[in-house]
Order: C-alpha cells, then structure tokens, then sequence
C-alpha cells in the first residue's frame, strides 16, 4: 500500500504465490494499461498481465491507483519489481500515456517499451477521418504500408512516397505517428518476442471481463472481496488449459511426422497455432534463388487469414546449423514457425520441427518441469535445514 503523511492508503498493489510463479516462467512480455476506474472512488484499475505457455492471458499482479501520475506509475512499477524477485521484464507494452512513458524511462530504462498498436490506430482513425473519406486510396496505402513493411528502409520509402502522392507533407498528426514509429509499426518490432500480441487488448479485455464482478459504487472492500472470486475462477480456466495439453493429447488425423511431434510437444493452443501455419504452407510454392541459401516462398492463391498481402517471402538457409530466417520473422515475434519455413521444410525433405525453433516456453514440459525443479529445491533446502538443526542438538 502507498500511504501519505496522514497514513492515509492512496494506492494498492496485490498479487499472490500462483502470480508470482508464473512470472518467474512468463514474465518476458508485461502488458497494463489504466482505461478502466471502478469503484466510488474513481480510483484507476490497472492490471498488470503477460502470457502464460497456453498462449492465453495471465495476471501477474492487480492494483488500484490514486491517480495516473508518474511518481504513481513509479511506485506500482518498482513495486511489482520488487516482489517478483528484482525480475524485470523485457517488454511493456503499454498505451501512449506520456506519464507512464516518463515513469518507465526513469526507473527501468533498459526495457524495451512498446506502444499499443490497437491505440494507435483507433486514434489514427479519429484524428484522419476527414481524409481517409476525402483522398482517395490514402487509407489503403497507410494500410500497407503499415502492415506490409518488411525493412525500415522500405518504411521510410514508402511513407516518403505516400506524403508525396497525397499532398500530405505537412499534416501535423501524420509527423508525430512517423517520429514515433519504433515504438509501434511492427517492421521496427519484427524481431521482438511479443506472443501473438500487437495491443494492450489483453489487459483491456482483464479490464471488461472484471466489470462483470464489480461496479461503479462498490467499495475498495468489496472490490477485494470480488478479486478473490475472480482469481478462483480464472485459476479453473488454467488448470483446464493444463489438463487439455498434459492429458488430453490431441490426435493426429495424418501421417505427417512434423504433425505428430509438434502434437506430443506444444500444449494445445500453441499446437493449433502451429497446425495453422501448417495449412497456410499449402497456399505456396519455393523458387531457389541461390543454391543451398535463399529461396523465394511465393503465394499461390490468397487464403482466409494470411497475415501478410505481398505474394513473395524469402527464406535464408543454414544448412551447416540447420537454421531458417523468414522475412516475415515470425518466430522471432511470436515463438512458432511460419507457413514460410514450413513449406521449405517441405520442400526440402526435412520433416521434424529443427530444435532451434523449438520454443520452450509453448511446450508441455515447461511447466511441469520447472514445478518438478522447484519442489526438489525446496525439499533440499528443508533437509539442509533439519540437517543443521540435528547438528545442533
């Protein structure tokens, strides 16, 4: 609890063992923002959340804020910190909060700070409208040139070429959004772990899903009390999760063997991610472009999902180390293989999932393992303890 000089509580931090673990396997990527207040006292509501080896939302810790300042985010940032252990994560993907900027720079400057791609361009739309419905085309080429950059350099061109074509060189919220774009145009991020994640949508959704357990005018007591059955509920969700990837193997309607390894490896979600990719890999073909290097994965017919519009990916090849580097770098954002590699997997004869890309964290034995680890050295160290005490005596 934050208190003033009056020891007067202002603001509220809480999290518990369950929270604490997973942060320890998890707590790479944190999300949180302050969107929703609750309670009578109009206090700030802001989860702080990640993603859990299911691919599915976690919350890490939960907290009640006096008000949106910086010396707030401070104190809930150094806060949260603390209790994990000193483990500060990689990423924080927050909104374009300027306080919560200056907070974060100030205490964790290292950390790779992410601006929520779903703020950026729902306040695009507000502040663009005007000429997305009067220049023709303008919203299809901010579009691509958004979600079909696959090199800063190309970035640049293309928004170069975009200001020029509709005469909007000095449009004054157009500049800030291209002076920011490190922070939130996915080519600039490509190669950042984020777990299928672009937005603060998940701490968002934690935010309306909990509006169901509490309102406006309840108090600070009963929104505590409200947390608990929350928390139960969503602690039955994970253990479903858990049981579906550790018991419940999914079965393999093909002979396929890279089908069936990466069923007896991934946990359930993480495995119908995969299969996807899967599918998608049938939509193309490979050209080799240099002998035993580079190929060009091109599309051969548009399918419903594809994340990219371009036709054309190409793949640099290791051979010696058995590694596989798409432009699209989809492993290197969210952990699996892309339709890309796999297609070339195909091609190439090669039909196990290379170790290389294998990521831990999306496997069954993640989990388990460090929960195995963790009870062996706590049961080490009780004995180390009794052992002293018998000494003693």
């Amino acid at each position: 609890m934050r208190m003033d000089e009056n020891n007067v509580v202002k603001s509220i931090f809480w999290t518990d063992a369950k929270a604490r673990l997973n942060y320890s396997l998890y707590g790479e990527y944190v999300s949180f923002d302050t969107t929703y207040s609750t309670n009578k006292y109009n206090m700030p509501f802001a989860p702080i959340v990640g993603v859990n080896g299911h691919g599915r939302t976690i919350v890490f810790g939960w907290s009640l804020l006096e008000d949106q300042k910086a010396e707030t985010f401070k104190w809930l940032l150094s806060t949260f910190f603390e209790v994990m252990g000193g483990k500060k994560s990689d990423v924080i993907m927050t909104d374009q909060d300027a306080a919560m900027k200056k907070a974060i720079q100030e205490l964790i400057p290292e950390v790779v700070r992410r601006n929520c791609f779903w703020h950026i361009t729902r306040n695009a739309r507000e502040h663009l409208g005007t000429l997305i419905n009067k220049r023709e085309g303008f919203a299809k080429d901010l579009e691509y040139l958004i979600y079909d950059s696959f090199s800063e350099e190309e970035f640049k061109t293309w928004w170069s070429e975009m200001l020029e074509k509709h005469s909007l060189g000095g449009n004054k919220y157009l500049k800030p959004m291209y002076e920011s774009r490190h922070m939130w145009v996915p080519v600039f991020l490509r190669r950042m772990f984020c777990h299928f994640t672009k937005s603060t949508g998940r701490s968002e959704s934690t935010n309306s899903n909990f509006e169901d357990y509490v309102h406006r005018k309840d108090s600070i007591e009963k929104f505590l009390e409200q947390y608990e059955v929350f928390e139960e509920e969503q602690k039955v969700h994970e253990d479903k999760n858990r049981f579906e990837s550790t018991v419940q193997k999914p079965k393999c309607t093909t002979m396929k063997p890279i089908k069936k390894q990466a069923a007896d490896i991934y946990t359930r979600n993480i495995y119908l991610k995969f299969l996807q990719q899967l599918q998608f890999s049938d939509a193309y073909t490979v050209e080799e472009i240099e002998k035993d290097r580079n190929y060009n994965v091109v599309k051969l017919m548009k399918y419903p999902g594809q994340e990219f519009d371009r036709d054309t990916f190409v793949v640099e090849v290791q051979h010696e180390q058995n590694l596989f580097d798409c432009i699209c770098a989809k492993y290197q954002r969210d952990g699996i293989l892309c339709c890309h590699v796999l297609r070339l997997l195909t091609q190439l004869g090669i039909h196990q999932i290379p170790e290389a890309y294998i990521k831990e964290r999306w496997t069954t034995s993640y989990f388990e393992d460090t929960i195995k680890k963790q009870k062996m050295v706590r049961l080490d160290s009780e004995g180390n303890q009794m052992a002293k005490k018998q000494s003693y005596l």
